[in-house]
């Protein structure tokens, strides 16, 4: 039985969604295998309150989402990204030392630069072990990816892939594969299933569906734009909102008890953590989300219209500037301006019709199988 650990870490649940995306790809296809998720800060209180909490807490909403942008761009700086990588070496090698020692895996994937460097440093001249370093994001990465030289890359796009040229990683030692997303959004539903869904939330057939969808973090001034919502004079008549908070919980609290009482509470559903996020997806006529590379790839296999707001400098620039350009969606930093752009798209048949034919002619298809067909290749 071959072995398998996927390394990651809780910084967004795109992290732990290529995770677990890879997890069940790769159970899927192999059924002689064992696969072991591994996050080795979950007993290392320090680095976890400041890497993950950190994290957590710096994208929460704009206030401190200016605050994640500034603490990026420390990583502009090599003396910066060496201490991180000394320090994170220093903190795991013993841990990853034993584990490997014990293990003995075929295979190590990371999902996460801060990881790569400590596992690859051990597993550089092992034996028995093949290591991958997956770009998590997919248009515009850091440089700080491309710190480690000599292992194999997996990127996500043509332009990474030169990136990754750019700072000297070996052409043989890069491998390009689509977007990697959960094998749900391989498909899509057809349209009786997408009826039965609505109809199994008590919506009608015709009724429109507006989903608000921001990852595991919630969304950020998420009370302030439900409450712009509500004050919008809508014209389209039978509209839902679906507004999933992820596992911020003090979000989902909020907007309960904003809802409380309100004339309009019956337009809107508040969801916390969701396990429906496909089938909701398949349902919308629009989609407001982050600029996050999983989000945005999700509602592009879906071909779905979307309206982004806010990104996060610099490893969502990319995905914004690719939705743009391909004619996709709208971007807006101004939450003012949502409601108006929304009810715009519910309008005009025409608008989104453009946007899905768009999606179409990008002929995106999920990487998931690719990845774990190159993974075992080796």
């Amino acid at each position: 039985m071959k072995k398998v650990a996927i390394l990651y870490l809780n910084t967004g649940g795109g992290h732990i969604g290529y995770a677990r995306a890879l997890e069940k790809g790769i159970k899927r296809k192999n059924s002689d295998v064992d696969v072991v998720l591994i996050n080795p800060l979950e007993d290392r209180l320090v680095l976890k309150t400041i890497i993950e909490d950190g994290f957590s807490v710096t994208t929460k909403n704009d206030y401190t989402g200016y605050v994640f942008d500034e603490l990026a761009k420390i990583w502009d700086y090599k003396l910066p990204r060496k201490i991180s990588d000394t320090v994170f070496t220093l903190t795991l090698y013993t841990y990853f030392q034993s584990l490997f020692k014990k293990q003995k895996f075929d295979y190590v994937i990371s999902t996460h630069f801060f990881l790569s460097g400590p596992a690859w440093s051990l597993l550089k001249k092992s034996p028995y072990s093949t290591f991958f370093h997956l770009v998590a994001d997919p248009l515009s990465p850091h440089e700080i990816w491309f710190d480690i030289k000599d292992c194999h890359y997996i990127v996500e796009s043509e332009k990474v892939k030169n990136m990754a040229l750019k700072y000297a990683i070996p052409k043989s030692l890069i491998k390009v594969i689509p977007m990697i997303l959960d094998e749900k959004f391989t498909t899509t539903l057809s349209l009786p299933e997408q009826e039965s869904f609505k109809r199994s939330l008590n919506l009608s057939v015709k009724e429109q569906v507006v989903l608000l969808i921001w990852g595991w973090e919630g969304i950020p001034n998420g009370k302030n734009i439900v409450k712009q919502l509500l004050a919008y004079p809508f014209l389209s008549k039978q509209l839902r909102f679906f507004v999933v908070c992820g596992k911020n919980e003090e979000l989902y609290a909020s907007l309960t008890e904003l809802l409380e009482g309100h004339s309009k509470a019956k337009q809107f559903e508040i969801i916390g953590f969701s396990k429906q996020v496909y089938e909701l997806m398949n349902i919308a006529d629009v989609v407001l989300c982050k600029a996050g590379p999983a989000t945005v790839f999700e509602v592009i296999s879906q071909g779905k219209p979307m309206i982004i707001y806010k990104k996060f400098w610099p490893q969502e620039e990319g995905n914004v500037d690719f939705v743009l350009e391909h004619g996709c969606g709208i971007y807006e930093s101004n939450s003012a301006f949502l409601p108006g752009l929304i009810d715009g798209l519910l309008l005009s048949d025409a608008a989104r019709k453009s946007m899905q034919e768009n999606i179409k002619k990008l002929d995106y298809h999920n990487g998931l199988d690719g990845c774990v067909d190159y993974i075992f290749s080796h």
